[in-house]
């Protein structure tokens, strides 16, 4: 293989990868202070239901859910779907199932991404011994290439989970 096919491959995968990364953390971040948004909103309402102590009522919400909670700790209040505070209980719900998923895909996107941009860095110096050897050339490129796409597919899984629309 000529040395600068594979100079130029190794650079452009760990500059894509990161660059890509980038902008998916990015609306990762801003995805995650809209769900802690959320989780806030649904604790203040949780305080404008309840009587203190508050954490004891916050964790059964967490345990419970909305409409579980709801009858556990106001059987008797007939709060309409409507009501402002219930609509900040359900969406903190929603937020509270979000918040790990979101974390756990890009904790994971971002251990891929260093692994591959890791390999492709680490490749470069080896440019010239990888051009005279055609088996160990194909091998370190595939194998790179091969990161990189499963990389880029942990990016979509990503995707989704910053645009599914119930969250």
């Amino acid at each position: 293989m000529e040395t600068n096919a594979l100079y130029y491959t190794f650079s452009t995968i760990a500059q894509a990868l990161a660059g890509g990364f980038a902008i998916l953390a990015a609306f990762a971040l801003f995805r995650l202070s809209a769900i802690a948004k959320d989780v806030a909103d649904a604790q203040e309402a949780v305080r404008g239901l309840t009587s203190p102590p508050f954490d004891p009522a916050w964790d059964k919400f967490k345990k419970l859910g909305t409409d579980d909670f709801l009858r556990s700790e106001l059987p008797s209040a007939e709060l309409s779907p409507a009501e402002p505070r219930v609509a900040q209980l359900r969406r903190g719900q929603v937020a509270l199932r979000a918040m790990p998923v979101l974390r756990r895909r890009m904790a994971t996107a971002l251990v891929l991404t260093i692994v591959d941009i890791a390999f492709s860095i680490s490749a470069i110096p080896f440019v010239p011994q990888l051009a005279t050897s055609c088996g160990w050339s194909t091998v370190i490129v595939t194998l790179a290439v091969l990161l990189a796409i499963i990389s880029l597919g942990i990016f979509a899984w990503l995707v989704r989970a910053i645009t599914e629309p119930q969250w």
